[in-house]
């Protein structure tokens, strides 16, 4: 090895890679026939998805019975107008794709069916009973997710062979709102499957982190190492690659490419470590961004290896913007994921059209009418979208790209982002924000004259990379001129911890909108930047899925928001008052919504519909592609009546989410009290018991503590007399009741708890826990074990639960000693010994095992358990007394 090369290992001691394999295959166009089938079955689909509403994001049993019944009869249709489709002309993939979706809702019968039989059966008696119908719901609902793996994989077959006949490119539904998940998930691949994704992923990254994962971690798991242990060393060899990245700062580039050409091939660890340090830093040299995502993709790889990181790619799997032209000429969307089209305004014919290599994430129209196209690919400059085909302006490929990108329309300022590192564009000069945090950046926004960027976050862990959760928006100010390098930074929160889908400045950038969706619910605020996150202004506080949003600037001021299914409100600025509320088309993967001029734009992701809005008139839509939307005049007039009525409840709601403490308890009581009809309009009732609930029952659980169990469940009782009947106030009032030794009552409120939440962890926890502790009570070991067996299914990381299962004999043990049978104890008090996982936990065991048998005169065992106790505690041997008594029995041991 020569000096140099020594030189940059300095003393790292670690591991390179397989190039992946790429292959592509020809694709056959589709038929005339084809296509049209293919158009009519998506449209079906959608009606049935759109027709499920929002069950997807809830279990099914929680629905009352006759919407389950009304979805069970939806799908039951839907499978009749199978029964009528004409599939002579059609391919073997669409006939396969059709039976398979047929299979599918003819299996999602089963679940509804369980489902409508769970929820009959809430009120049964029989605990037994109503675990048995649950757990069949769930395993049924896990089939039906199963389907879609090989559907999805058919459904972009398909997709392929309809865009090369001139269809359209329809996204796959990854979830028809019947209960079933939202995103398809990885689980249904094997470990070794997950390994070679990991290789292969990894080597994409960089050769040197292949060889690593193939070298050295899969071999680590396989020995059985932790997934703490494996991200300890995870880490070790990217501080490993940072210090020898460090020693070639000073060098060359072309000393650095020898370096690479002279790496020693006997020695993959050098190979490894060292290739991918030098890599990186010639990368560093040319692009910053794309050298910072390195490391940043290998480790949400690793966390996908895992299986820990969060990944919710509803939220940039599609783009979501519809750009348009500062002087509002043109406009520009991409519905398919691939191809940019651009329309002029006037007729909105299309004047500029180019699909892109790699998935379009964003779109943003800048200065001099350039538009921007954000790509997995990179980032893309379109200046002249008649003439000049896009140029390649950031080529930064990353797995992570979420996909937003801002501009200013005053200067030539643009915003972009991969994962968490946002990039500022300023006149062609680049800089990385280097930002903390283990969230995604899922949403961007740039006021006018480039001086104000938002950002903001998921909310959840995506990149599991150790870092907090990031939530809420970041406003930074930055400077006129960048090299100054003064960016102050302002936080704004919304009222509950969700992803912030859509952020948007009026005019002047005063103001400053942000729009979240998380788990069946959604809010608008509106704040004043100046004031800060005091000023916060709540304009719908519901269950939406919000997506979009924006100002509508005029006379009276307006704030437009959209949800991901298709639902426009238009509000004054000023009083709050909803002025507009209206649906627009959707696709598979929701909705683009943009203003162009005094028009609104609605593009049905993966779909052809395509509608211009006069927001003045929405009774007369101009329908750009696709069929004319439907319109109830009478229908959204009514429902604007119904909300403007709710807004005196949506107030009280944002002040109880505000409050905390003895307010916040009050507010949410007052809440249920006066407003219970308004807060079911709103889905939020069962949010305020909840949050109420919680904070009894973290009343109860510090009384608990303080060992004051019987003023717990007195607060307790109270509690669920007056409603809050939460999960966490039974969870914490049981433990109340076992503690004071009031079993009956603990045990009848455990199966009442698990009737009213069947799938929550706790209280089936508690159920199973109780179950033993009762066959226990009866001697019935293996009982017993099988209840701690279910828990383990409950709780697998907890597995095998030796401290429940060293408890189960001693348990028994006890209660023999206490009855002087100590034949029986001493036996159970071994088999305590053997579930014993520390030598502290042994220690504890000792004298009352070496007492026992040397009280029963069994010698032998006698001096084997002195033995043990002198092994686990070699200062036994200086306790004059024991070692009498351990002599003593060796002299009458049988030899």
């Amino acid at each position: 090895m020569n000096r140099l090369l020594t030189g940059l290992l300095g003393t790292f001691t670690l591991c390179i890679g397989l190039a992946t394999q790429l292959f592509a295959a020809d694709v056959t166009p589709a038929t005339t026939a084809e296509v049209e089938y293919w158009r009519t079955l998506q449209a079906e689909i959608a009606e049935l998805r759109a027709g499920n509403g929002n069950t997807g994001t809830k279990m099914l049993f929680q629905q009352p019975l006759p919407e389950i019944n009304a979805t069970m009869a939806r799908v039951e249709d839907f499978l009749d107008l199978r029964d009528e489709d004409e599939i002579d002309d059609l391919g073997p993939d669409l006939i396969e794709y059709r039976e398979q979706l047929n299979a599918m809702l003819d299996s999602a019968l089963n679940p509804i069916r369980a489902a409508a039989k769970l929820k009959e059966a809430q009120g049964s008696v029989n605990v037994q009973e109503r675990m048995v119908q649950t757990t069949r719901y769930l395993a049924n609902m896990r089939l039906v997710d199963e389907f879609k793996y090989d559907l999805a994989s058919l459904h972009e077959r398909i997709n392929a062979r309809i865009v090369a006949a001139g269809g359209p490119r329809i996204f796959f539904f990854q979830n028809i709102n019947i209960g079933d998940e939202a995103v398809l998930k990885s689980t249904k691949q094997s470990p070794l499957e997950r390994d070679k994704q990991f290789v292969e992923e990894s080597t994409a990254i960089d050769p040197g982190f292949g060889a690593l994962v193939e070298e050295k971690f899969l071999s680590w798991r396989r020995d059985g190492r932790i997934d703490q242990e494996l991200e300890a060393k995870r880490d070790q060899i990217l501080d490993e690659i940072a210090g020898v990245r460090k020693n070639t700062a000073n060098m060359s580039n072309a000393a650095l490419e020898k370096e690479l050409s002279n790496l020693p091939q006997d020695d993959v660890t050098v190979r490894a470590v060292v290739g991918a340090a030098i890599r990186i830093e010639l990368l560093h040299r040319k692009k910053q961004s794309a050298a910072a995502l390195i490391f940043l993709d290998w480790k949400t790889a690793f966390a996908r290896w895992l299986g820990k990181a969060t990944d919710d790619t509803s939220i940039w799997e599609a783009c979501r913007d519809v750009a348009a032209t500062a002087d509002g000429s043109r406009y520009a969307y991409c519905s398919d994921g691939k191809t940019v089209v651009v329309r002029s305004v006037d007729q909105n014919g299309i004047t500029a059209k180019t699909t892109f290599e790699g998935d379009v994430r964003g779109l943003a129209y800048g200065a001099n009418n350039q538009l921007l196209v954000f790509t997995t690919r990179g980032l893309f400059e379109w200046a002249d979208q008649e003439n000049r085909a896009p140029q390649m302006r950031n080529e930064t490929v990353s797995p992570n790209i979420s996909g937003r990108v801002v501009t200013a329309t005053e200067t030539n300022r643009a915003f972009y982002v991969w994962a968490n590192l946002p990039e500022l564009s300023d006149n062609g000069r680049t800089s990385t924000l280097r930002v903390s945090g283990s969230s995604s950046i899922s949403s961007l926004a740039m006021d006018n004259s480039g001086k104000h960027v938002a950002i903001g976050y998921t909310g959840q862990d995506n990149l599991a990379n150790g870092d907090k959760v990031s939530t809420g928006v970041n406003v930074l100010a930055l400077p006129e001129d960048m090299g100054d390098g003064k960016i102050s930074s302002t936080k704004f929160n919304p009222p509950y911890i969700e992803t912030v889908t859509s952020i948007a400045f009026d005019a002047d950038a005063t103001n400053m909108a942000m729009a979240t969706a998380d788990d069946g619910r959604g809010t608008i605020a509106v704040f004043n930047v100046a004031e800060g996150h005091k000023s916060r202004r709540l304009f719908a506080l519901d269950n939406q899925p919000y997506h979009y949003i924006d100002f509508i600037a005029g006379e009276t001021p307006q704030v437009i928001a959209a949800s991901k299914n298709g639902l426009v409100r238009v509000w004054d600025f000023a009083t709050k008052e909803l002025l507009q509320r209206f649906p627009v088309p959707t696709g598979p993967q929701g909705v683009a919504i943009g203003l162009v001029g005094d028009k609104l734009i609605s593009v049905a992701l993966g779909s052809e519909s395509i509608v211009s809005w006069d927001l003045n008139n929405i009774a007369q839509p101009v329908v750009v592609a696709g069929s004319a939307p439907k319109i109830d005049n009478a229908a959204i007039a009514a429902a604007i009546e119904t909300e403007r009525a709710l807004r005196p409840t949506q107030e009280k709601l944002a002040a109880f989410i505000a409050a905390d403490g003895a307010e916040d308890d009050r507010i949410g009581r007052e809440l249920l009290k006066n407003n219970a009809k308004e807060l079911e309009l709103l889905d939020r009732t069962r949010t305020v018991q909840v949050v109420v609930g919680n904070g009894i029952a973290d009343q109860i659980n510090a009384l608990y503590k303080a060992k004051k169990g019987a003023e717990g469940v007195k607060i307790g009782r109270q509690a669920i007399a007056d409603g809050f009947a939460t999960r966490s106030v039974y969870y914490e009032l049981i433990y109340c009741l076992r503690a004071t030794s009031q079993m009956r009552e603990a045990t009848k409120l455990t199966e009442t708890g698990l009737n009213l939440f069947p799938t929550s962890r706790d209280m089936r926890y508690l159920y199973h826990l109780q179950r033993m502790e009762n066959f226990i009570a009866a001697k019935q070991v293996d009982a017993a074990m099988k209840e701690i067996d279910e828990i383990g299914n409950i709780y697998p990381n907890d597995r095998p639960n030796s401290k429940l299962r060293k408890n189960v004999f001693l348990g028994i043990a006890s209660t023999a000693q206490k009855k002087g049978n100590d034949a029986v104890a001493l036996d159970h008090y071994i088999k305590a010994l053997d579930h014993c996982r520390t030598k502290e936990e042994q220690l504890k065991l000792m004298p009352t095992l070496f007492g026992l048998a040397y009280g029963l005169k069994n010698w032998n065992l006698t001096v084997n358990i002195a033995n043990m106790w002198m092994n686990i505690d070699p200062n036994k041997k200086n306790d004059q007394q024991f070692m009498q008594w351990a002599r003593y029995a060796y002299s009458q041991a049988q030899k």
